[in-house]
């Protein structure tokens, strides 16, 4: 009798760690989702600023940016260097939950074309 009641104890406690471990593929699989989405959104951002090329002024602009069901916000920033290039950080957050950013990208623009990316 003893035996059974410690064979169950085992097992529940095999299981509670399979369903742990469910849980956390789950969550990391749509964080994943959430970010290849948030990607796109800030790739179309920097696809609308380089059309407008010269007409990029410094500032800052929110702007809609929903991927699918996910309701996304672009929030744009664009700083003058010194070398006559601008700066544009984007951060893609979600309209619900705007902290942290689901992601951000940093790149320069110059002429109406990218000359550099980061993150």
């Amino acid at each position: 009798m003893v035996e059974v009641l410690v064979a169950l104890a085992i097992v529940s406690v095999a299981l509670a760690a399979a369903s742990r471990a469910v849980a956390n593929l789950t969550e990391n699989h749509g964080q994943l989702r959430d970010r290849s989405l948030a990607q796109l959104s800030a790739e179309n951002r920097l696809a609308e600023l380089r059309l407008e090329g010269a007409a990029v002024r410094p500032g800052t602009q929110r702007s809609d940016c929903p991927q699918g069901q996910l309701v996304l916000v672009c929030l744009t920033r664009v700083t003058e260097l010194p070398s006559g290039l601008r700066e544009v950080s984007i951060d893609v957050v979600r309209k619900e939950k705007p902290v942290p950013p689901v992601l951000s990208v940093t790149q320069v623009l110059g002429g109406g074309e990218a000359v550099g990316a980061g993150r």
